[in-house]
């Protein structure tokens, strides 16, 4: 089960918008390789989409351990701060 939310969007320039895309799906293809390979095990994610939507949800052993995606959290709470 994933949760709607929604933020304020930011305005993201068109010409960034489709690096960005390429960028994601480039990762997704390779997280979605990883899966398929039995080396990914766990997922955790914050989905953006159009508009102030997004979606969060945490399936495999992120939902199944949840002290371990917290303490992932926490990691990806760092480097984010780190990149503004």
């Amino acid at each position: 089960m994933s949760a709607k939310l929604y933020l304020v969007e930011p305005t993201i320039p068109s010409s960034r918008l489709e690096h960005l895309n390429s960028d994601l799906i480039r990762e997704l293809e390779e997280l979605l390789q990883e899966a398929k390979s039995g080396s990914l095990h766990g997922f955790a994610y914050v989905a953006m989409q159009s508009g102030p939507e997004f979606s969060i949800n945490a399936v495999g052993s992120a939902r199944t351990i949840p002290a371990y995606s917290l303490g992932a959290l926490r990691a990806l709470e760092d480097y984010l701060f780190k990149l503004m």
